[in-house]
């Protein structure tokens, strides 16, 4: 093991950081992290000598990570850190904004993107490095490997918000220039041992799993909750196994990941000979082995790009958006060439006639041949059933009551009530602990390096005793704490009747892919790279959860966050609501830039009603969102019904007049028993909108005008509340009208007045029926 490159990757990190001790006036204190790095470097033997020669790896490292091509100096009269960070989304496509991020812990809670222009004081910084400074003293090791990644874990928890700048910029926080730096350092260091020196000294490693959506919603609907929530976040887990397996084969460090989140990866790795030996190798045996573990499934296309290091300061012929797309493009290439390498190798196993175990049985849940050799197993009342899929049931149930995750490198000595899962062989084990059985980490703690204990959501430390060789992680998952076992249960039944009715949403971000190829330019660096995918991560994966609780968490669960999508199962309206709340709470986290957009679908079903199938409508329906126009902007849409509304521009109004239509008929004369709108006006509207033969979004059916004009106008000579009278006068005037109105405001759209008011009354109509 190479402890001078260990030495070099912790050494860069509190190099990083040593600002932050420095503002906070704390010269009288003990430097407990440059003290324990003391420590280590006496107990390996490692010199002045050697930790002097590692100083120019570490500059040009900082250098690269702020983009920068030459050394950077810092007032001594004006303490930088002081200015509050620019959250990373501010500056996409050159928007200017004026967001400050307070300086504070990282959290899921709304403080979180609620962003001000209130000066910061020393007093935040001074609480934030005591903070750091005691947990680190609880969590360092005797070893630099468990002291430098539970170090890197600190930093994501307290340095997050902290903008580290030389220049007038302070959109980079502390904890991405830090975790960039040290990546930076140790390729360098591994360059320099190279006979043959390179133009081009990184390589970006980069890989994509195709196949995630059908994966997933191939299943049964029997045990379909567990199910797909298990299904789902075993594809998380397989992508970190990848992640792992990469790492450790290339000998890199867990600050070399740029981002892992929505079933992709991208890794900096030096372009050394031995990695690209290495790199191709590996390559070769994540695939075989993801082969055999999902067959046709699930494919990973995993491929890299050689870079200048001038081209992460925007000096050479390509910036790192450039360089972004380039890779992009060669994984889409390799996708279209999937299991190229295995055909090659083993052409008979591929198109020869071969006998499956149990005589061509399938998996019942997901349609999955069995390997020869593999058991044929049970699960209640599925089988036969393959051993991932029973894991992946047993999972589902787990994350109920997750608290952590244990991942080592080996099996460990736990019970096998404890969920325990290897995704593709690859080595890499994952377990689940529970509520209640903390009394087996001690056996944990006696393990080695290869052993790390993640809290999910949750970065109090407090609550466990950690010690020994562990290293110390947190991670964000959405909606591990959920309380149904069927679908049904999340339904809210008519206080007059048994109508219900489930609804699945699903959302994802509007040209994320764009936005990474081109909306940095000139600005574009690792460490913007970095913070940005670490953003959205935060968002979907982490954020989420709080809108979700603050929602309607007992009506509601979420399948799947993360990356830049999401998947929620739950009461019709709850599904609504929450697609409005993270549309809302999305554009004040990412600062109104209108540079960024979320779309999404919701399909309405019978709880009856295979969840599967359903999960196919609401991606038809996100399609619907992603493909809509409203006046000059594509897309920022929501659809339900078949129709797609604007958020900012139809949703709303279409809403109000929902909203009124529903309140109106709620009111009963209780003397006379008569409505104050008739339940009639919304079943008659939707006839004349049925027959009016919509094309383009005109009417063609002339009559529809004239005939509409007649039955509301008998409607309206009937009634006497005059807020009713008025809804009907606004409906004709609307339709009649030849310029675009809805209930009588301006409104910037394609649609008809007639489908507006159509849609209005459908939503009503839902939220009005009772059996």
């Amino acid at each position: 093991m190479d402890y001078l490159k260990e030495h070099l990757y912790l050494s860069a990190m509190l190099n990083s950081i040593s600002s932050l001790k420095s503002v906070t006036c704390n010269d009288d204190n003990t430097d407990i992290m440059q003290q324990h790095l003391a420590t280590l470097a006496s107990k390996y033997h490692i010199s002045n000598d050697n930790t002097t020669k590692l100083l120019p790896f570490i500059e040009k490292a900082s250098m690269l990570a702020l983009g920068s091509d030459s050394k950077t100096t810092k007032s001594s009269t004006e303490r930088i850190q002081l200015k509050k960070l620019i959250p990373a989304t501010c500056f996409i496509l050159r928007n200017k904004g004026n967001s400050r991020q307070t300086p504070t812990s990282l959290s899921i809670n709304k403080k979180q993107i609620e962003y001000n222009d209130i000066p910061a004081t020393v007093s935040d910084y001074q609480k934030l490095w005591e903070s750091l400074n005691s947990e680190f003293d609880k969590l360092k090791s005797d070893n630099y490997r468990v002291t430098s990644e539970s170090l890197l874990s600190l930093l994501k928890k307290y340095t997050s918000t902290i903008p580290f700048t030389q220049s007038t910029d302070t959109d980079i926080s502390l904890y991405d220039y830090a975790k960039t730096s040290a990546a930076l350092a140790v390729c360098l260091y591994d360059i320099s041992k190279e006979e043959k020196q390179t133009d081009k000294p990184f390589v970006l490693i980069g890989a994509d799993i195709s196949g995630i959506q059908n994966y997933i919603y191939q299943i049964v609907s029997k045990y379909a909750a567990r199910s797909l929530k298990g299904r789902s976040f075993y594809l998380r887990l397989l992508t970190d196994a990848v992640v792992r397996f990469l790492l450790d084969r290339l000998g890199l460090f867990k600050a070399n990941i740029i981002y892992n989140s929505g079933g992709g990866f991208y890794l900096l790795a030096p372009n050394t000979k031995v990695v690209a030996e290495r790199l191709e190798e590996t390559i070769k045996e994540i695939e075989s082995k993801m082969y055999y573990a999902h067959g046709l499934s699930l494919y990973i296309a995993i491929d890299s790009i050689e870079i200048e290091a001038n081209e992460l300061t925007s000096q050479g012929k390509r910036n790192l958006c450039d360089i972004w797309k380039e890779l992009f493009d060669k994984k889409d290439v390799k996708k279209s060439n999937k299991l190229k390498n295995l055909i090659s190798a083993d052409y008979a196993s591929f198109f020869n006639p071969y006998m499956t175990e149990g005589h061509g049985a399938v998996d019942v849940c997901t349609g999955e041949y069995f390997q020869v050799g593999e058991d044929l197993l049970k699960e209640g009342e599925l089988y036969p059933i393959r051993k991932t899929t029973k894991e992946q049931i047993k999972l589902g149930k787990t994350l109920q009551d997750n608290q952590l995750m244990i991942v080592s490198t080996k099996e460990l000595p736990l019970p096998s009530h404890i969920t325990h899962i290897e995704p593709a062989a690859l080595g890499i084990h994952y377990y689940f602990i529970n509520h209640g059985d903390n009394i087996y980490l001690s056996k944990i703690q006696k393990q080695d390096e290869n052993v790390s204990i993640i809290l999910f959501n949750d970065f109090d430390i407090t609550q466990i005793q950690l010690g020994g060789n562990v290293i110390f992680d947190f991670d964000f998952y959405g909606g591990n704490r959920f309380e149904c076992n069927k679908f049904n249960e999340l339904c809210i039944k008519s206080k007059d009747g048994d109508f219900s009715r489930l609804g699945i949403l699903r959302m994802d971000v509007d040209n994320l892919g764009n936005i990474f190829q081109y909306g940095l330019s000139e600005r574009s660096t690792l460490s913007r790279m970095s913070a940005l995918s670490r953003s959205f991560d935060y968002f979907f994966s982490g954020y989420l959860n709080t809108i979700w609780e603050e929602t309607d968490k007992e009506h509601s669960v979420i399948i799947y966050s993360g990356g830049d999508d999401v998947f929620i199962v739950g009461d019709w309206s709850v599904t609504i609501t929450l697609a409005e709340c993270i549309h809302d709470d999305f554009k004040k986290f990412t600062c109104n830039n209108p540079a960024f957009s979320i779309s999404g679908g919701i399909t309405f079903i019978d709880e009856k009603f295979p969840i599967i199938k359903g999960a196919e409508l609401s991606a038809k329906e996100e399609d619907t969102a992603k493909g809509h126009k409203c006046g000059t902007q594509n897309k920022n849409s929501l659809s339900f019904f078949g129709m797609a509304m604007n958020f900012d521009k139809e949703y709303p109004l279409i809403k109000a007049v929902k909203n009124e239509i529903v309140d109106l008929i709620k009111i009963v004369d209780l003397i006379k028993n008569d409505e104050s709108l008739p339940k009639s006006f919304i079943s008659k509207l939707l006839g004349h909108w049925e027959n009016a033969d919509i094309k383009c979004h005109e009417i063609n059916n002339i009559k529809t005008y004239w005939m509409l004009t007649y039955d509301l106008g008998r409607m309206k000579s009937r009634i006497k509340n005059k807020e009713a009278c008025k809804i009907i006068e606004h409906c004709m005037a609307d339709i009649c009208d030849k310029n675009r109105k809805f209930d009588r405001q301006e409104i910037t759209t394609s649609y008809h007045p007639i489908e507006l008011w159509a849609m209005a009354c459908r939503w009503a109509e839902l939220e009005l029926r009772n059996n």
